[in-house]
């Protein structure tokens, strides 16, 4: 009867192992080189001393980083938790009692009593109470013949797995916002250096256009023009002030620090953008980025409760063990020593359908898991393949915004001259002028831009120091 079940049960379990059918995807990425991840933190790339230091302090002291990581220690509890069943449980047990003489029904106290060989009488009163207790110490294992509550340990043990997946990619994000978030305050202070230069710019053309004036080269509506023009950069300054100023309260918050005070931050500039990383192929990102990482422990953990479930109807085996002392105290104490060993076998008749109904439960969850970790897969190809496009792009915007810049500064300088000498005209010079500003910001954004896809990209290749970040980090 024995064998005939576990056959059944055998061959249920392999048929429910060919439904969990996790995608490997064995091409590779349309561009990139196709070797393996870098082991390295991707932020060194950058070669900047700042934002290592600046990562490293968020990975240490960012709050939501650290409730992650609280709640990996939750997962780590709560899988001793659903351990603890499995191992033996013993216990000392006291108990002491204090009763009325007068409710015995059997006279006990009276019996107790010693009768006087000369009168036949009770040689003593009854007293009014007497005690009784006693002191075992109680030991018990639940036998897991057919592995349910191993399955159940194990797959608490998983989901801790999955919640440290969950804090690694957590990791990952925390990363990726202090790098942006130290290129913002780059961009900001680089903007502001830039208003700063166009204002300087606006209030040498006003001297010049004054001059020209006075010379009778130019004319009135020309200078007024110019301070209009002058007005309009001046007020871009606090702006671009403020933006400086946000965007390092946006750093310190990301930092685990009081944004009301100032972080100190060193003088720099926007890094160039490095060589592109490895990319390695899509199959690698099961392996590199720790979100899957975690969808797949949760995949197995469902797997593990399945087979929990189906095991659940089989009849249950349990051994206690008992030993100790009983005693009674009513004239004097009296005791005697107490052993018991036992077993108890548990089979399961009728649940009223729960056990049928958890099973159903089981193998949906387990197809939720598996359906989700598929397409979470294959959205992390998807985001590997558009982190790789948006940075081609990117690269070529940034090529052309320079371009752009540059050929402004000329037409500036050229203009400047032609107007200086009286060969050109104020409308001109002002449309040259406005260009010009509005170029250098464009590079300068198309740059950001760049740096920010380089970083995407890193986000979804993941990285195997997410892997052994926690060993650096207190």
């Amino acid at each position: 009867m024995i064998v005939a079940l576990l056959s059944s049960i055998s061959v249920a379990q392999a048929g429910y192992l060919d439904r969990v059918d996790l995608v490997e995807l064995d091409s590779s990425f349309s561009s990139g080189t196709q070797q393996q991840v870098s082991e390295q933190a991707w932020w060194l790339s950058f070669g900047d001393s700042e934002l290592d230091s600046l990562v490293r302090s968020g990975l240490d002291q960012n709050f939501a980083l650290a409730a992650s990581s609280s709640r990996v220690a939750v997962a780590e509890a709560q899988a001793w938790t659903a351990l603890s069943p499995m191992l033996p449980s013993a216990s000392v047990d006291f108990a002491h009692q204090i009763k009325p003489c007068p409710e015995i029904g059997f006279a006990i106290c009276d019996f107790s009593i010693p009768i006087d060989p000369a009168t036949g009488q009770p040689s003593q009163a009854t007293p009014d109470t007497y005690s009784q207790g006693s002191l075992y110490l109680n030991a018990g294992l639940q036998v897991d013949i057919w592995g349910a509550r191993w399955n159940s340990a194990k797959a608490s043990r998983l989901e801790a797995a999955a919640s440290e997946g969950d804090r690694d990619a957590q990791a990952i994000l925390v990363s990726a916002q202090v790098a942006n978030a130290w290129f913002d305050v780059l961009t900001a202070r680089e903007q502001l250096r830039i208003t700063e230069q166009q204002l300087q710019l606006n209030t040498d053309l006003l001297e010049v256009v004054q001059m020209n004036y006075e010379q009778g080269v130019g004319t009135s509506v020309d200078v007024l023009q110019q301070r209009q023009s002058l007005a309009s950069v001046q007020t871009n300054l606090p702006t671009a002030r403020v933006q400086v100023m946000l965007q390092e309260q946006q750093l310190a918050i990301l930092l685990g620090q009081d944004p009301s005070q100032p972080l100190g931050l060193p003088e720099s500039l926007l890094p160039d953008l490095p060589a592109q990383p490895n990319v390695g192929s899509p199959e690698l990102l099961w392996e590199t980025r720790p979100d899957l990482r975690a969808q797949a422990a949760r995949v197995e953990a469902a797997e593990r409760r399945e087979k929990a479930s189906r095991r659940a109807v089989l009849p249950t085996v349990g051994v206690n063990a008992q030993t100790g002392y009983s005693y009674q105290d009513v004239l004097e104490m009296e005791s005697q020593q107490q052993w018991t060993v036992g077993a108890q076998v548990s089979v399961p008749l009728l649940s009223g359908g729960a056990n049928a109904a958890n099973l159903s439960l089981a193998r949906a969850q387990t197809d939720a898991a598996v359906n989700g970790a598929n397409n979470a897969y294959l959205s992390a190809v998807g985001e590997v393949e558009s982190a790789l496009a948006r940075e081609q792009a990117a690269a070529l915007g940034l090529e052309a915004a320079r371009v752009q810049a540059s050929a402004a500064e000329q037409s500036y300088q050229a203009a400047l001259a032609e107007y200086v000498n009286g060969h050109g005209n104020y409308l001109q010079m002002g449309q040259v002028l406005g260009a010009y500003y509005a170029a250098e910001i464009g590079a300068l954004s198309a740059h950001r831009n760049l740096l920010s896809s380089r970083i995407t990209l890193h986000q979804a290749l993941g990285g195997a120091w997410t892997t052994t970040w926690t060993e650096s980090t207190p």
